[in-house]
């Protein structure tokens, strides 16, 4: 044993109480072997430790590097998938890096590093912008391969260490739909003009077209009044009703035209609807007895209220004529009513029920429409219940129809009631007054 290893046992044997020249079965001997087993055991127990303390920072650290690789993936699927263009310029303006929708804004099939080529980005004079400027501008176009400009949307912001990101949004479709939508506006304001100054046309003409035929029917009507042969009454018979026909026609062109054109004033007046309603009835009531139907009136007494007597007459005249017009061997029911809505609003609905052809399902979304009849239509020139519904809407009012092709059809007046003086209780029924 050398004697650095003497002198070690010495010291270690003087601590634990016992010497060199004693007997290792002594006490002291028993002790400092005591002692150095603790200690191994001490140093097990760190080394143990030690070790498992390095196993899990291993295990911790490989997690940790996948969490990032995992997430470095994301963000690199999540660059490639942006509908914008991404780039990664250097300060040369080179492009390093770009996403699938950046190559293909250039033109290029590939991305990624492969596309080292430089964006060039114009204003709308041709002059070159750098990223920076672009951003700043409100009209930016990146230079395509054949030549072309496309308009694009620039933004960028500066890498840590040095470059720049930048989005590229292209702009192509917006810029189309842009100027689809002015081409839009354009042209229906172009039509909005054309269609008023059609109408008011058509409503300046309103003297000059019915003075005339109004002095032709006048004439007619001194004629007839004087001795003639048959042939000649007969003649001036169908003139007359020529007229009174063309001057129908006119009176419904020339008011729908007043209505569109915003000519059209209301003037209400204290009448009673009830006697209005049963004098338009019975100037029909010849027509309908040509065809063999008969007019019935019933409902509620309403008496006195504030309406335009005129475009009421014209709405009703209207529906009770088109009615006439498709009853053969029939019925038409004339109902008068009131109803009471939600928060106090009173409203005066006014019902033609006939047993007449009826309206096809596909006719009904359109009769109103000037112009349209349906399938099953006689004469007439389609602008009647047009007129009806715009007359009825400037009151403040509602048209609408109900049918069932080949048992008839209803069409109701809803209009705003506003009572007048001495008005009856309206409760009370008419009984059912038959024509």
């Amino acid at each position: 044993m050398s004697d650095e290893l003497h002198r070690v046992l010495r010291r270690q044997l003087r601590k634990a109480g016992a010497s060199l020249d004693e007997s290792p079965g002594d006490e002291a001997w028993t002790r400092f072997v005591q002692r150095v087993e603790a200690h191994y055991r001490a140093t097990d127990d760190a080394r143990y430790t030690l070790l498992r303390s390095i196993d899990i920072s291993s295990s911790e650290m490989e997690q940790l590097h996948q969490a990032v690789e995992d997430e470095r993936a994301q963000l690199a699927a999540l660059f490639d998938a942006m509908p914008q263009g991404v780039f990664v310029v250097d300060d040369g303006g080179r492009v390093q890096r770009c996403n699938a929708a950046a190559a293909r804004l250039v033109g290029q099939v590939s991305m990624g590093v492969e596309l080292t080529g430089v964006v060039e980005l114009v204003d709308r004079r041709g002059a070159p912008l750098a990223f920076t400027e672009a951003a700043t501008h409100d009209q930016v176009y990146l230079s395509s391969p054949d030549g072309g400009l496309r308009p694009v949307d620039v933004d960028h912001v500066a890498i840590h260490g040095g470059g720049v990101l930048v989005t590229l949004t292209d702009l192509t479709e917006r810029v189309a739909q842009r100027e689809r939508l002015k081409e839009a506006v354009l042209d229906a304001e172009v039509a909005r003009r054309a269609e008023q100054a059609r109408g008011m046309f058509l409503a300046n003409m309103s003297h000059e077209l019915r003075t005339p035929l109004n002095a032709i029917l006048g004439y007619t009507d001194l004629l007839r009044d004087d001795p003639r042969d048959e042939q000649t009454l007969a003649d001036l018979d169908r003139i007359h009703a020529a007229g009174t026909h063309l001057l129908g026609l006119i009176n419904d062109v020339l008011d729908l035209s007043k209505v569109d054109a915003g000519k059209t004033e209301l003037r209400p007046e204290q009448v009673s609807i009830d006697d209005l309603v049963f004098r338009i009835v019975d100037d029909l009531r010849p027509a309908a007895a040509d065809n063999g139907t008969r007019i019935f009136v019933s409902g509620q007494l309403v008496g006195n209220v504030r309406i335009d007597p005129t475009r009421v007459r014209q709405c009703l005249y209207n529906l009770l004529s088109n009615a006439c017009r498709y009853t053969v061997d029939g019925r038409i029911d004339v109902w008068v009513r009131t109803r009471q809505h939600t928060g106090g609003l009173s409203r005066l609905l006014i019902s033609v029920a006939d047993t007449g052809a009826g309206i096809a399902p596909d006719d009904l979304d359109t009769i109103f429409e000037p112009f349209a009849q349906g399938r099953a239509h006689i004469g007439g020139t389609g602008l009647g219940l047009a007129l009806v519904r715009s007359l009825t809407e400037l009151m403040g009012g509602r048209a609408y129809a109900k049918s069932t092709l080949g048992e008839g059809s209803v069409f109701t007046l809803d209009l705003p009631l506003e009572r007048g003086e001495g008005l009856a209780d309206g409760l009370a029924e008419l009984g059912l007054r038959q024509g």
